[in-house]
C-alpha cells in the first residue's frame, strides 16, 4: 500500500494531472516537488570513472581494485530518470565495499521534505545503506537500508522505474540544505545503482506525514 500510494504522486505530478474528485484534491503543486539527477561522462568502455560536480559526486571503494572493475559505469535508456543512470560495477558483481555516491540537494523552501530514489535493474543491491546530511551538520540525521529491487515494478524490465521513498527529513532553504549519501558496506552485495532523487515537500505535521517517517 505505501509503495502505491508513493508511485500514484509522483506519477500525477510527471502527468501534470489534475484529479476531480468530491474532495477537489489535485496534483502536487510543482513548487513543492524538486528533482536531482545523477551526471554521467557516458562511460561503458574498459576503466571505471568517477563523476564530481556541485550536484553529485561519486566515489570509490575502500580497497581499490583494477580500474577494469573499480569505478561508475553508465546506463542509458529511457527506463532510467533523465535518460541514464550509474552503477558501481562493471560486471554487476564482485565486492565494492564502500564504493557511493552522494547528491547535493538545494532547497528553496524550508519544511518536511520525502526523498525518492529512481531506479530501475535486475541487478541491484538488495542491501544498500542511505545517509541523511543536514546543512553543516557533520553526522547524518537519519539513515535506512535500501532494497533497490523494490524499485521494480511488475512489467520490468520494459518499464520506466519507478520512485522509492527512503525517508522524511525537515529541511532549511539552503545551498546543499541535503546530503544524501546512498552505498555500499561490509553487509551489501551486488551492484549500486544511482539515478534520480525527488524530493516532495508535504504541507503537514507530525512524526508520520504522508507515508510514515520510513518505507
Amino acid at each position: 500500500m505505501l509503495r502505491f500510494f508513493s508511485q500514484l504522486l509522483l506519477f500525477l505530478f510527471l502527468c501534470m494531472a489534475v484529479v476531480q474528485t468530491t474532495n477537489a484534491q489535485q496534483a502536487l503543486d510543482s513548487s513543492d516537488v524538486l528533482f536531482f539527477d545523477n551526471t554521467s561522462d557516458g562511460n561503458v568502455g574498459t576503466n571505471g570513472t568517477y563523476m564530481n560536480d556541485p550536484k553529485y559526486k561519486e566515489f570509490p571503494c575502500l580497497n581499490p581494485v583494477p580500474a577494469s572493475t573499480d569505478g561508475f559505469w553508465t546506463n542509458s535508456g529511457t527506463i532510467y530518470w533523465g535518460g541514464n543512470s550509474r552503477r558501481a560495477s562493471r560486471y554487476g558483481s564482485g565486492n565494492n565495499t564502500g564504493a557511493h555516491a552522494n547528491f547535493y540537494c538545494t532547497v528553496y523552501q524550508p519544511g518536511s521534505y520525502l526523498v525518492y530514489h529512481h531506479a530501475n535493474s535486475g541487478n541491484s543491491t538488495t542491501n544498500a545503506y542511505v545517509k541523511f546530511y543536514k546543512f553543516l551538520e557533520p553526522n547524518p540525521v537519519d539513515s535506512m537500508r535500501y532494497n533497490m529491487l523494490l524499485n521494480n515494478t511488475a512489467d520490468f524490465p520494459t518499464s520506466y522505474g519507478s520512485w522509492y521513498p527512503l525517508g522524511i527529513v525537515d529541511l532549511v532553504a539552503a545551498d546543499s540544505a541535503l546530503t544524501v549519501e546512498i552505498g555500499l558496506d561490509e553487509f551489501s552485495s551486488n551492484t549500486l545503482r544511482v539515478d534520480g532523487l525527488a524530493l516532495v515537500r508535504s504541507h503537514k505535521t507530525g512524526p508520520d506525514i504522508e507515508f510514515g517517517s520510513k518505507p
